[in-house]
This record gives structure tokens, sequence and C-alpha cells, in this order.
């Protein structure tokens, strides 16, 4: 989760931080070394699942640290650093069957915010799945951020026209 987190603050802030730095921060270049550092290490801490546990490859993969790599993972790619297809294939086949990952433990409403932010990263790394998002909408137990996730995969299905201003109503109404 450490790792991720901060593959995504460089990756959000890339141009920023490279733009604007501070004195004391790192460079542009030690910046982008240590992404690809922390993305390899992630790389050898993916359980054999496709997912993500806490610190090592052989702990049990947990839902949302997966999806918080993917996250991660997506934003990297999106700013130009590689992600090794070793890793976000596997990962996106979690990510897929995401609804059954959960202990019995899990309550309702954290089950359905990290399967729509499952489907978010999906979206981010290139594999949409409008139809599972219009399947969360239907079930009705979205809070305000399961639905800030899907949003933008639901509003780029011309399909999911009627579940997109669902939620925008919901989200106004909120």
């Amino acid at each position: 989760e450490q790792l991720a987190s901060r593959v995504l603050a460089v990756a959000a802030l890339r141009d920023v931080l490279a733009a604007f730095g501070t004195e004391g921060q790192a460079s542009p270049a030690e910046l982008e070394a240590a992404v690809r550092r922390d993305i390899e290490t992630l790389a050898t801490r993916q359980c054999r699942d496709g997912g993500f546990g806490w610190w090592q490859r052989n702990e049990e993969s947990w839902p949302y640290i997966s999806v918080h790599v993917g996250n991660a993972l997506a934003r990297a790619q999106a700013k130009g650093f590689d992600v090794p297809e070793r890793v976000s294939q596997p990962l996106l086949q979690y990510l897929r069957t995401i609804g059954d990952r959960f202990s019995r433990d899990y309550p309702a409403d954290a089950r359905a915010v990290i399967e729509a932010y499952a489907i978010s990263v999906r979206a981010a790394l290139g594999d949409p799945d409008p139809g599972s998002a219009r399947q969360l909408v239907d079930g009705g137990v979205l809070s305000v951020e399961g639905l800030a996730w899907i949003l933008p995969v639901l509003a780029a299905a011309s399909e999911s026209r009627v579940q997109t201003a669902e939620v925008r109503r919901q989200l106004a109404n909120r």
C-alpha cells in the first residue's frame, strides 16, 4: 500500500513537481527512478492470484490493496512509466473477479465501493466494463465515493445513458 501510494503521488504530480520543484526536493530524474524501482518492487510482491497483499508475495491478496495498486499502476502508465504486462494482465484478471474476492465479513457498502473502484481502475488500464458499472447502480447501495468512481465509466458508454443520468441525479441530491 505504501509503495503504491508513493507511485500514485509522484505520477499524479509528475508535471507539477518537475515545473515547480522546491528546495531539497529530489530531481525529476531521481523521482522517475524511484517510481520505476517501486513498480518493480510491486511486481515482486504480486500474489499468485494476480492481487496484492500488504507486504509480500506469499500473503493473502486483499481486494482494496489490489485495487489501490492497480490505480497507482494505471496512473503511472498514463504518465509514461512502463508497467510490465506480466503484472497488469494478472491484476486485470483479479479485478475482473473482484466480487468473488471478499470474505464474508465485508459489509455490502464496503464491497460496493471497492467494486466501483475496481471498475474505474479497469477502465484506466484499458479494460472498461460499463455493464458491471450499470449493475452496481441498479443495485442501489453505492456511496458518493462509489458513484464518483463509476460515473466516468458510465458516461463513456452510450448504452449507459439511463444509469449515467441516475448517478448524476444521486450525486446532485447528495
